[in-house]
């Protein structure tokens, strides 16, 4: 008698390729999706953090007003501000404002704050621009001041505020302060 022939069960060559093609593609599809999520948060901390810086630098300038107010109410509420109009001011946590045009590149100083100190300090890719544009000139005789806080990142440029979109990296805050006592 012979016997019979056993089956042998398995998969073919093509059934085995089909099965890596598949589970390759989903694969790809998942790191894909991963990648692009890591890229939209890295992008959304971005946005978030130069949206924070803005507002730091109108409430920075804000301070300067007030405090010089709080201090002597018949004093400017502008001393400390620039004489005539200026596009390129810079502030930090020290509270000055300086107009001189010095790097506007912002740093992470030895207490973790975001300043234009070189020395000891991590560098970011953000830079932080102020405006002060007056009612009139010079800032003496001025009744208001139009601040503009304006902040870049990734290595883009300034723009105009009406320029200054997420998509360009620029994002700005505006507002306009009173000459406290002056009305």
């Amino acid at each position: 008698m012979i016997p019979a022939k056993k089956k042998l069960n398995g998969f073919s060559l093509i059934e085995v390729l089909l099965a890596i093609v598949l589970v390759t593609a989903g694969m790809l599809s998942a790191i894909q999706l991963v990648s692009v999520g890591l890229v939209t948060a890295s992008d959304s901390r971005n946005e978030l953090t130069a949206n924070l810086l803005a507002q730091e630098g109108i409430e920075l300038v804000r301070n300067i007003r007030d405090n010089n107010f709080s201090a002597n109410p018949q004093r400017d509420g502008f001393a400390g501000f620039p004489a005539t109009n200026s596009n390129n001011c810079r502030i930090d946590i020290m509270g000055e404002l300086d107009c001189s045009g010095g790097s506007n590149t912002l740093n992470i100083d030895v207490a973790g704050f975001f300043s234009y100190v070189t020395v000891g300090t991590i560098q970011t890719s953000f830079s932080r621009q102020i405006s002060i544009i007056y009612d009139v000139t010079p800032s003496t005789s001025a009744k208001t001041a139009t601040v503009t806080s304006m902040v870049t990142w990734g290595n883009s440029q300034f723009q105009t505020a009406a320029n200054c979109t997420v998509a360009k990296k620029c994002i700005y805050d505006q507002m306009t302060f009173t000459k406290w006592g002056s009305l």
